[in-house]
Formats: structure tokens, sequence, C-alpha cells
């Protein structure tokens, strides 16, 4: 989807770039399914547009990678079959690619809390609390109510609960809080946040703006992130992994392809370099 000016100049130099890329890819775009769609122009313009352009004109709303886009308020019903779609591939995945240990493991942490992991999956029957309980339920007569320990990590749970307050229902009800950072515990929960605990993190280095930034495209940058650290699947590589039998470049047929290679000496991508940095006037690229 391509956002322009309504102007023949924009579109213009829309179809040149097109054209550019096609030259050069050998990809071309289907003219039958292409649409242009109008928005606050006159009769004569969309005319006069349509017939620089060749397109047939579109009516909303439509579908967008299955996102409902529409000239007025969007519904949840709208969003419904994508919702669906989603839950069906999450659903499937579970079943289909988890073995018998990750199942557990998925219930266990998302389910029934990280105290199956300290405990162990008969936790339940052993501090004689359901599954579904809440925490009340190891509460009696205004204090901490379990049985015995009859493990070292129950012995830890029991010396833990010892110094923590009892709930009571006069404190109100129970509250979710997310951990943001060290000390700080919020109701709202954050993804990023929580990865940001939860992750090992590696030593910054001095090319990440290059790749993560705000307005970053997350296909694109996780290419060009592969590519820093050389790990995109190049033919020399298929070659050690045993997959490929054949290093040649594919874009020049004169050298091994090798990521070196594929971005600093094949003349075929240094002349797809050299147009698109003439037209954006950076000058001829170093090699």
């Amino acid at each position: 989807m391509i956002f322009t000016e309504a102007n023949k100049e924009s579109l213009e130099e829309i179809k040149r770039v097109i054209t550019s890329f096609s030259r050069i890819s050998g990809l071309f775009m289907n003219q039958d399914k292409l649409e242009i769609f109008f928005s606050g122009c006159s009769s004569a313009e969309r005319s006069d547009l349509l017939e620089t352009s060749g397109l047939s004109v579109g009516s909303l709303p439509v579908r967008y990678l299955g996102v409902p886009l529409s000239p007025s308020r969007v519904t949840s019903k709208d969003f419904q079959p994508l919702i669906d779609k989603i839950k069906a591939k999450v659903a499937n995945w579970t079943t289909k690619f988890l073995s018998s240990a990750g199942k557990i493991q998925l219930i266990a942490s998302v389910i029934y809390g990280p105290l199956i992991e300290f405990i162990g999956h008969n936790g339940p029957s052993l501090l004689r609390i359901p599954r579904n309980a809440k925490v009340n339920a190891a509460c009696r007569g205004g204090g901490w109510y379990l049985p015995g320990a009859r493990s070292d990590n129950i012995q830890r749970l029991h010396e833990t609960l010892s110094s923590k307050e009892v709930p009571t229902d006069a404190k109100g009800s129970d509250i979710i809080h997310w951990k943001q950072k060290e000390g700080l515990c919020q109701p709202l929960f954050r993804s990023g946040k929580t990865w940001m605990l939860i992750r090992e993190s590696g030593q910054l280095v001095a090319w990440y703006q290059i790749v993560w930034f705000k307005l970053s495209v997350p296909r694109l940058a996780f290419i060009l992130w592969e590519a820093i650290l050389e790990r995109l699947p190049t033919k020399d590589r298929l070659m050690g992994w045993g997959i490929s039998h054949d290093a040649t470049c594919l874009l020049c047929g004169t050298r091994d392809e090798s990521h070196h290679h594929l971005f600093f000496s094949c003349d075929y991508s240094s002349s797809v370099w050299l147009v698109f940095s003439c037209e954006q006037d950076m000058g001829k690229p170093a090699r």
C-alpha cells in the first residue's frame, strides 16, 4: 500500500521508482490487482489521475493483510475474523509443535504459576491446596495454614510466608501487580518491560542504532541484523551445513557467495546499489 499526494507529479514519480525496481529485480506488479483510492478529490481531479495511473478505482472498506480499512469507525466485529485466525494458529501451535514435556511446562508456567515450578508438579497435593485456589486458601484463623514440610523447597516456602502479612478481607480485593523493574510493581502489564526483566542482556554494540530505531520495519531490521552478524543463509554457509553442493553466486556467477562477496564484491550487487545511490544523490559507493 502506497500513500501519495493527489497530483500527477507524485504518481509519475511512484511509477518511475516501481519501473526501476522491476527493471533491476525482474519482479513486476500485476496491473489487474492494483486499485487506487481517493480522498478529498473532485471528479475532475479523479478523472485526470485515473488517466495518468491507468488503474481502476477501489472503494472502502477493504481488508489489507487481514486488517479492515474503513473511513468510518472500525468495530470489534470487523476484527473478529483476524482474532479467530490468530486463536486458531495459537491453538495449533500449542498442540502440534510442543512435546509432552513442553505442554506440561506451558500449563505450569501460564496457568498454575511459578509455585508449581518451585514445589513440583505434585505441589498441590503436598500442600493440600487445589490448583485453581487463591491465596486465602492457605490461610485459616488469621494466620498461614499449610501442612508440615515434606521437602526442602516446601520448608523454604514456610519460612518465606512466615515473614509475609496474612491477607484479610479488610484490606480489600486482591490486585495483580506486574514487576516493571527492581523495586517497582504496577497493575499494568507491559510486554516490553517484562522482556527487559527476563532477557539476558548482551554487550551494547556501536551499530545498534542503524538496525533498531523507532520507525524501523521489524522484518528488514531483522535481516540487516543477521547480515551484520554474518548469519544470513548464504551459499557458503549452506555448504558447511551440507545443504548445498554449489557455492557459486547466483547473481554474478563468478565467485563463491559469502557475506563479504554479496554485499561488497559482487558486480551485480554493486550495479544495483549504484543505480539507487545515484538516484538519491548519494554518490558512487566505495568498494
